[in-house]
């Protein structure tokens, strides 16, 4: 008995018939285009996010550094140290650096120089009593967060309420404490000391 055998296109579906269309190069290309105008648009919205987030953890840290700068005013700055730097007119301001450095046990201490009339002085960085002349931008290979400028400046009490001249008689010295962050890069610089810097002020005192 003699097979007839069927044509191919017999056998086969209409869906196996049917060729596959790829995609074209222009329509890779746009998908591309597409894809990366979304993420710059995703990257976009996300950089104010980070920028918010990073000021709130320097923030914080600032905020943190108050607890020292009091503890650092009460036990090892001398009111006549303050009286000498805020008694010499009303621009006078005083100035010491604060930052975070990694100790050799591979905690984290809080460093503040010692308080100076022009530039912030020095500070004792190893901890064996003497006072080098390290700063955070020489400290940087130590550095375990942001690095801070402070500012203790004469504060306005009302006119005649204090005389910063005559703090020999009396009880307490009543000064404006000011947290900026420090740029590394461009170090020490007076003139970054202004609003966009500024982290937090507040009032404070030096008994005697």
């Amino acid at each position: 008995m003699t097979r007839v055998s069927q044509p191919l296109s017999l056998l086969q579906s209409p869906a196996s018939v049917r060729k596959s269309r790829a995609f074209s190069l222009i329509e890779v290309v746009l998908a591309i285009g597409v894809l990366s105008l979304a993420v710059v648009a995703m990257l976009g919205l996300f950089a104010p996010t980070m920028n918010s987030v990073k000021q709130v953890v320097d923030g914080n840290k600032a905020t943190a550094l108050v607890g020292m700068i009091n503890a650092q005013v009460n036990e090892k700055i001398d009111y006549n140290t303050i009286g000498a730097g805020l008694s010499g007119g009303a621009n006078s301001i005083m100035y010491f650096y604060a930052w975070e450095r990694e100790n050799p046990q591979g905690g984290i201490d809080i460093v503040m120089s010692e308080p100076g009339g022009n530039t912030p002085g020095s500070t004792d960085t190893d901890g064996d009593g003497n006072a080098e002349t390290a700063s955070p931008i020489a400290d940087q290979d130590n550095l375990a967060g942001p690095a801070f400028v402070v500012t203790f400046e004469q504060l306005e009490l009302g006119a005649g309420n204090y005389n910063y001249a005559q703090y020999p008689n009396e009880a307490y010295i009543p000064f404006l404490v000011t947290i900026y962050q420090l740029d590394l890069n461009e170090g020490f610089n007076i003139n970054h000391l202004n609003e966009a810097t500024r982290v937090i002020s507040y009032p404070s005192a030096k008994l005697r």
